[in-house]
């Protein structure tokens, strides 16, 4: 996808989905490196098989183009090998995000490296379309569009949540979204309705018969970057003092010489606050 059709997709809908970035030769390498780690504990680039990935061309001049300037890691990452479904829901990731979505920008985003199918089978990403750019229509919300109150105004039109969709994403591809999209993970697939998205809500209360099998283990690479603003300063500040995250930052190893040396020659800026260096 040339930079002009990443920008239309992602601009449209907060998110985009870049087909086959990665081989199926590659896909079965990085499955067989998530096997062999001893812990999944800690940031992708503290896991050093992985950082060749995280820092692939591939995956990073999407981000810049995105983003448009110098990218931010700040040791939002994780990999995941999962044996069983995880738990659903529809959510964002933004914190301390009260400005108006529809005249504002937030300036940081995570991927997703999917390494088995979920066009045929579940357990892949649901997103509402265009919803980073949206708010639910709920009683703080209208309060903010009538009054201004709480969290300050908002529009109107923002009041319109977006049409819920099951991403097509295969082994290989890679995923983009903004941290205010509304997503949920582990998205089951119906059998004979393979389109058809579901409310996450009600997804747990489906029959197992009507649906599709997810592939398990179900490994997936999740990173965020995002470049330097008062928005990233917020986010990065919450994540590194939440009680939940302590032992997760003891585990990060991103301040090693050699992460520090392959972030420079990629061009990458590193922000420590979680590990406080």
């Amino acid at each position: 996808m040339d930079k002009d059709k990443i920008l239309e997709n992602y601009n449209r809908d907060g998110y985009v989905l870049l087909k086959n970035v990665f081989s199926p030769e590659e896909i079965r390498s990085i499955r067989e490196k998530i096997t062999n780690l001893s812990s999944l504990e800690g940031d992708v680039l503290s896991h050093e098989s992985l950082r060749e990935v995280l820092l692939d061309e591939r995956v990073l001049e999407p981000l810049r183009i995105i983003l448009k300037g110098k990218l931010v890691y700040f040791g939002d990452s994780c990999v995941q090998s999962e044996k069983k479904e995880g738990t659903r829901g529809f959510h964002r990731d933004s914190k301390e995000d009260f400005e108006d979505p529809t005249k504002t920008d937030y300036p940081i985003v995570r991927l997703g490296i999917y390494t088995q199918d979920h066009v045929q089978h579940g357990g892949g990403l649901k997103v509402r379309q265009g919803s980073y750019k949206r708010e639910y229509f709920g009683k703080q919300n209208i309060s903010r569009a009538l009054f201004g109150k709480p969290y300050g105004p908002l529009s109107w039109k923002a009041l319109r949540i977006g049409k819920s969709i099951n991403l097509d994403i295969a082994p290989g591809d890679l995923i983009i979204w903004n941290l205010r999209t509304w997503h949920s993970g582990h998205a089951v697939r119906l059998k004979f309705f393979r389109r058809f998205s579901i409310n996450p809500k009600l997804e747990k209360h489906i029959p197992k018969s009507f649906l599709r099998p997810s592939i398990l283990p179900r490994m997936v690479i999740f990173s965020s970057f995002g470049v330097s603003s008062k928005e990233l300063d917020t986010y990065v500040a919450e994540r590194a003092k939440h009680p939940s995250n302590a032992e997760f930052w003891k585990k990060c190893k991103f301040d090693s010489p050699e992460v520090e040396l392959l972030c420079l020659q990629k061009g990458i800026e590193l922000k420590y606050d979680g590990i406080k260096k």
